[in-house]
């Protein structure tokens, strides 16, 4: 338990006025994801003048930053608090990154007045470009995430929840090539590339009858034919398949690419399934860091839910199979869903700025938990290893 005096750190609005700044900079100035130039600037700035030791760019992304905080004694445990500050096309921070990244940069600026009270060291780490190619993965994939404890990041939402549930994603491209003729001359001239377009989405349609509950499949048909009287040589379309477990995702993706060699065969033409984007990864349920998470939303009033559906896929899944990584969502407005332009309107009210300061001291708190109790830290270790292996 964090005693008195580390408390009333945790809880002075001291930092709040300037972090609220930032969010609302931020928001009305939103960049798309990989182009977060004056975003990272604005805050990897606000940690240098702070005081903490910022490195800007960071790693092999130019919108990255890390900023370091020692411990008295660097010898101990190493955590990660990561931010999130790109934006949406056209809807802006529909996703709420503006606020989300505020409150990680405003655990980062408490945590750092309370580093004479633990050992270790905690790293406020900027994560760009989650929305399209997953900065998260490239960072991880360079190293950055080795030697972490855990890392840990708030993201908004229309509910409280002490993690979030992600699904596995893989996105994949399929393409069927055939041949072009008169479709009321010679169409047996032809090879129907639409034709086996339908046919492949049929298979997905009957492939869901078999699958386990979390499987989700959804696609698009990007291209499709050029006019009614040819026949289609060349279609193209973009589809995503989701799971709990990346293992068993991986089965699925055979079975989808068996289903195209099938429409394939069926209709004479070739296909081809190449990968759309980077796979996103799941994430471990991990009960000891829940359950004090939950203790720190409750200390403050917040309502927790327990209870709530997968939403959606992140990069962060490639953080959680190099070490623990938490993902607690805080409400902003329970009435809106992210991703709508209604929800990046939301992020300069006094919901948001309600979220960036009581979602600030409860990172800074769970941080503090772990770095000042072994015990925790411990138990959430273990738990993870279970869980992974």
């Amino acid at each position: 338990m964090i005693i008195k005096e580390l408390q009333e750190v945790i809880d002075s609005d001291y930092y709040l006025n300037e972090v609220l700044e930032l969010n609302d900079y931020i928001a009305r100035n939103p960049e798309l994801s990989g182009e977060e130039y004056n975003s990272s600037k604005a805050m990897a700035e606000l940690l240098k003048y702070r005081g903490l030791e910022v490195f800007y760019p960071y790693s092999s992304l130019d919108t990255s930053f890390k900023a370091t905080i020692y411990g008295k004694n660097r010898n101990g445990p190493k955590v990660c608090i990561m931010t999130e500050y790109d934006a949406l096309p056209d809807i802006g921070h529909g996703c709420g990154h503006s606020a989300s990244g505020s409150i990680s940069i405003l655990a980062g600026l408490i945590v750092n007045d309370l580093k004479e009270y633990f050992e270790g060291q905690v790293d406020i780490l900027g994560t760009p470009d989650e929305e399209v190619m997953g900065g998260k993965i490239k960072l991880a994939q360079s190293g950055v995430f080795d030697g972490y404890d855990y890392a840990i990041m708030m993201h908004m939402g229309n509910i409280s929840a002490p993690n979030s549930r992600f699904l596995a994603l893989k996105g994949l491209q399929i393409e069927f090539y055939g041949k072009t003729s008169h479709a009321s001359a010679s169409p047996w001239e032809g090879k129907n590339a639409l034709n086996a377009m339908q046919l492949f989405f049929h298979s997905l349609d009957m492939m869901r009858q078999h699958v386990k509950p979390d499987i989700r499949i959804h696609g698009v048909i990007k291209e499709g034919g050029k006019a009614p009287n040819v026949v289609p040589d060349y279609t193209r379309a973009e589809l995503y398949i989701r799971g709990s477990e990346l293992s068993y995702l991986k089965e699925i993706e055979d079975w989808v690419n068996d289903c195209a060699k099938g429409a394939a065969l069926s209709s004479r033409t070739v296909e081809k399934v190449s990968k759309l984007c980077p796979d996103l990864k799941d994430i471990a349920p991990n009960k000891s860091a829940e359950d004090m998470l939950t203790s720190k939303f409750e200390q403050y009033g917040i309502k927790v839910d327990r209870f709530y559906e997968p939403m959606g896929s992140s990069d962060i899944g490639e953080v959680d199979y190099i070490c623990p990584a938490f993902h607690p969502l805080m409400c902003v407005n329970e009435k809106m869903s992210l991703h709508t332009k209604e929800f990046a309107e939301e992020m300069i009210t006094e919901n948001a700025h309600n979220a960036i300061k009581f979602g600030g001291r409860i990172i800074a708190s769970f941080v503090m938990e772990t770095l000042l109790d072994n015990e925790l830290l411990c138990n959430i270790k273990k738990e993870y290893n279970r869980y992974r292996k």
